[in-house]
């Protein structure tokens, strides 16, 4: 843990200097912390079996493409390790998580938004009909091309940053954690879905009829208007 604790003191477990950043999280995330003595694994199971469940992942090494495989390798881990039975508790970490931690987050009002800031972390969503992702329990816009395919999404500094293989699309200044069920319209994005709406209405042999009445209506214009100008030479 040389993130979190950088200068731990044997002697003195009180005495040492912490990752301010973690420090930040902690008090934001309503925690304390408690410095293990130096070389002691066994006072430190949790950090120990976080340590394993890493190198698990060395055996995918080369076996994925991208950071979406990669996130897809971790999901499939981290459901089998919390789905498995702990043979100290005797309990699935899922269970003892609903049992005892959400409860406790529950109570201190933990902040998603917060939260997401620091692990800064990326998920997919895919883009519905509307040209929208969902984050929150609210709608965000993104351009129309990106209609049934997947994005990546991560927040930033109060921003919610969406890409595509790593490649920004846009960016959406967050709504407050309590605004819920709204949707977040950039106007090039509404305005690419209403004139996409307007030509989905048309059907093609609708489209293809109304252009060729105003094409005869042209010609019998035209028709009309050189006629007039025979009469009036005469």
């Amino acid at each position: 843990m040389k993130t979190v604790i950088y200068q731990p003191n044997s002697n003195n477990r009180e005495s040492y200097l912490m990752n301010n950043k973690f420090y930040e999280f902690s008090k934001d995330m309503n925690f304390s912390i408690y410095a293990c003595k130096v070389h002691r694994p066994q006072t430190k199971g949790k950090v120990e079996a976080l340590a394993k469940a890493i190198d698990t992942l060395k055996v995918y090494n080369h076996e994925f493409d991208n950071i979406y495989d990669l996130i897809n390798i971790i999901k499939n881990l981290e459901d089998n390790i919390n789905s498995k039975v702990n043979r100290s508790t005797g309990f699935t970490p899922n269970y003892l998580f609903i049992k005892f931690e959400l409860k406790e987050l529950i109570k201190n009002n933990v902040n998603q938004i917060i939260f997401d800031k620091y692990l800064n972390k990326k998920v997919i969503r895919k883009v519905n009909n509307n040209a929208c992702i969902s984050y929150m329990s609210n709608l965000y816009s993104v351009p129309t091309i990106f209609i049934n395919k997947d994005l990546g999404i991560s927040v930033k500094n109060d921003e919610l940053l969406i890409d595509f293989n790593g490649i920004l699309v846009c960016r959406h200044k967050l709504l407050e954690s309590n605004i819920k069920q709204q949707r977040v319209y950039k106007n090039t994005h509404l305005h690419q879905l209403c004139k996409n709406s307007i030509l989905d209405s048309i059907s093609k042999e609708n489209l293809i009829n109304s252009v060729n009445e105003t094409l005869n209506v042209m010609k019998l214009f035209l028709k009309e208007k050189q006629e007039v100008k025979k009469e009036c030479k005469e």
